[in-house]
């Protein structure tokens, strides 16, 4: 095995170009692939052992173009892989602002279609962590007497939504 010497390699190159840009010819990129092959090669002169054959340095050449062209592979997966997760994303989140958005309507409409009393009881019992037991002792009602009305008026209120959306 000899080593790969500057002059050779020079008298080699426009060869190993031809050869490696009509492997390359069809890809995106092909022409910087193969550019960046025989600077690759050319750094490394030294270290590298050749057999003295043009099919042993094309062969050299060819992995290197290989692995190059699989490292840029990779990089192009990856880099749609996170577009597609962004997309899914900005999907997700548009659609969660959109239910948010009506649970929000639906609200205000609850609260002015309803007794303001029964409103402040929901929102007592809902977002404050209040018993009913504690809410009917204050407002001087039974615990039954108070889940009836509130439950009666939610009954109205989803009887009226649905019957506006039908």
């Amino acid at each position: 095995m000899a080593v790969l010497c500057p002059d050779e390699f020079v008298r080699l190159s426009q060869w190993l170009y031809q050869e490696l840009s009509r492997r390359a010819r069809r890809w995106p990129d092909g022409e910087d692939l193969v550019q960046d092959t025989l600077e690759a090669i050319r750094k490394q002169l030294s270290q590298i052992d050749w057999d003295g054959t043009k099919e042993g340095i094309l062969r050299l050449a060819n992995r290197i173009l290989s692995n190059l062209r699989s490292d840029q592979l990779q990089k192009i997966y990856k880099q749609r892989e996170m577009k597609v997760r962004f997309q899914e994303d900005s999907e997700l989140h548009q659609q969660d602002f959109w239910i948010e958005r009506e649970q929000r309507v639906l609200l205000r409409e609850f609260q002015r279609s309803c007794d303001p009393q029964i409103v402040a009881v929901a929102r007592a019992s809902y977002v404050g962590g209040y018993s009913y037991k504690e809410l009917a002792s204050t407002m001087g009602l039974s615990e039954e007497a108070l889940k009836a009305r509130v439950y009666r008026e939610l009954r109205k209120f989803r009887e009226k939504v649905r019957g506006g959306n039908e």
